[in-house]
This record gives C-alpha cells, sequence and structure tokens, in this order.
C-alpha cells in the first residue's frame, strides 16, 4: 500500500490546519471514495482525491 493522500473533515482548512472532526468510516463505490465523520460525509475521487461533494450531518 502507498499514501496518494488525506481526507481532512473540517471547515475548509487545509490538511494538519485548525480543528479535524476524526473519519470513523471509508468505503469507495466505483471511483469515488466516501469518509464518514460525526458531522460529514464526504465524497472524493479516488484518483485524484478532489472533493466532489460533501453532506453535513447535524445532530
Amino acid at each position: 500500500m502507498k499514501l496518494k493522500g488525506r481526507i481532512a473533515h473540517s471547515n475548509n482548512a487545509p490538511v494538519g490546519a485548525g480543528e479535524t472532526t476524526p473519519v470513523k468510516r471509508a468505503l469507495y463505490i466505483e471511483n469515488v471514495l466516501c469518509t464518514v465523520s460525526d458531522h460529514l460525509i464526504k465524497m472524493n475521487d479516488l484518483n485524484s482525491l478532489k472533493e466532489i461533494n460533501r453532506l453535513r450531518i447535524d445532530k
């Protein structure tokens, strides 16, 4: 395995900056990487890791 990049669950802050919420689950469907934290579901392109969409989860 080789690290290709990192996915952060934060309020538009770059990886490593500011507060982030830990990713609890990750899965891929075709070419989309889906990551889930307590407050967010993110969808990123599996090849480029570019964000496709996000869904905020309010508790």
